[in-house]
C-alpha cells in the first residue's frame, strides 16, 4: 500500500495476539500496528474482506477488536505471509490501545511504505506468558 492511502503513522512490534474469525482462534503476531490497523502473521489467514476478532493484553488489560481483512500479503523482511486489517471497532480496551500506541511510537521505528521491519518490542517479553492463559471472550 503506498504512502499516498496511508494516513497514520505505522510502527514495528511483535505483539503477539489470538485472532477468531470462522474457525478456531489461532495464535498471531501482529508485525506493525497503527491508530487504524495492523499487519499480523498468522498460522492460519482469514480471507480478504473477511471480519475477525483480535485480543491481546497490553498491561494485563484486554483488549478486543473487530477488524476486517483489506489485503493479505508477505512481511518484506521474512517473506512470512500475513495480513493486513482495520479497525472497525473495539469490543473492549479502546483506551488500553490508546496507551499502547502512544507508549510504542516514540520507541519504534517508523514502518516503511514496503512493509514491517523486524524491530523487537522490548515491551513484548511476557507476551508469550499473556496469551498461555488465554481466557475466552
Amino acid at each position: 500500500m503506498s504512502d499516498e492511502k496511508r494516513r497514520q503513522r505505522r510502527f514495528s512490534t511483535r505483539k503477539r495476539l489470538w485472532c477468531e474469525g470462522q474457525e478456531d482462534p489461532v495464535l498471531g503476531e501482529a508485525r506493525n500496528v497503527s491508530q487504524g490497523g495492523m499487519f499480523i502473521v498468522a498460522s492460519e489467514e482469514a480471507k480478504v474482506g473477511e471480519q475477525i476478532k483480535v485480543n491481546f493484553k497490553d498491561d494485563q488489560d484486554e483488549i478486543s477488536i473487530s477488524m476486517e481483512v483489506m489485503w493479505k500479503g508477505t512481511e518484506a523482511t521474512t517473506g512470512e505471509a500475513g495480513m493486513g486489517v482495520r479497525i472497525i471497532g473495539f469490543d473492549k480496551g479502546e483506551d488500553v490501545y490508546g496507551r499502547f500506541l502512544e507508549r510504542h511510537a516514540p520507541a519504534a521505528e517508523e514502518v516503511t511504505q514496503t512493509g514491517s521491519d523486524d524491530a523487537d518490542d522490548e515491551d513484548d517479553e511476557d507476551d508469550q506468558d499473556d496469551q498461555d492463559g488465554k481466557e475466552s471472550a
